[in-house]
């Protein structure tokens, strides 16, 4: 995938328009740390592309909704919260099993962990087609990734194979469906208060 997005890279850098469906790819690929936003972005983009083919539609929305899920593991952030009348800041790196780590953890700092995640920044900004975690497993096949990428050699169809089922892999494997659950409360429950 890396590969991908340095390609895109280079055509954007060299003036050359790019698809919907480039588009949304070097969105959700580039490094989102400070961008979090992008990721809403790139579903926006999906959901106003016309002619794309259903099946090539579903896979990109399902690889940008991995690429949400994968971010927030092992990623620097700066934690604002409250305690009493104090306003904090601290700088941390977590990953989804150290938002779940709850021990001297005050409600504040735990919702904050959830509030620095590009699920909620992604979630906050209302998209219109969302995936939960076992959602954006299916990957796409050879032929789907063919079609997508017409005339890329097959060792680099395989190659792109392996990375989204590794992709599916991990994302499986963090369990995500509780952490979800309370992050779509923290957005109802922000969202009512401003």
């Amino acid at each position: 995938m890396n590969q991908i997005f340095k390609q895109l890279l280079r055509q954007l850098l060299q003036g050359k328009a790019l698809s919907d469906e480039e588009l949304v790819d070097l969105l959700s690929l580039k490094d989102n740390d400070e961008t979090l936003d992008d990721f809403y972005a790139a579903l926006h983009i999906l959901t106003k592309t016309k002619g794309l083919p259903e099946s090539r539609q579903l896979h990109a929305f399902r690889s940008v909704w991995r690429r949400i899920y994968l971010h927030d593991e092992y990623v620097p952030v700066t934690l604002h919260f409250t305690r009493g009348l104090v306003n904090s800041s601290i700088l941390s790196f977590f990953s989804w099993d150290s938002i779940r780590q709850t021990v001297d953890v005050t409600d504040d700092e735990l919702t904050a962990k959830y509030q620095n995640t590009a699920l909620y920044a992604t979630l906050a900004c209302g998209p219109k087609y969302v995936l939960e975690p076992n959602g954006a497993l299916v990957t796409p096949s050879a032929t789907d990734i063919t079609s997508r990428w017409p005339g890329l050699p097959p060792d680099q169809i395989e190659a792109m194979g392996r990375d989204f089922t590794t992709e599916s892999s991990i994302l499986e494997g963090f369990k995500l469906e509780n952490d979800y659950k309370r992050v779509g409360e923290l957005v109802a429950q922000d969202a009512e208060r401003f």
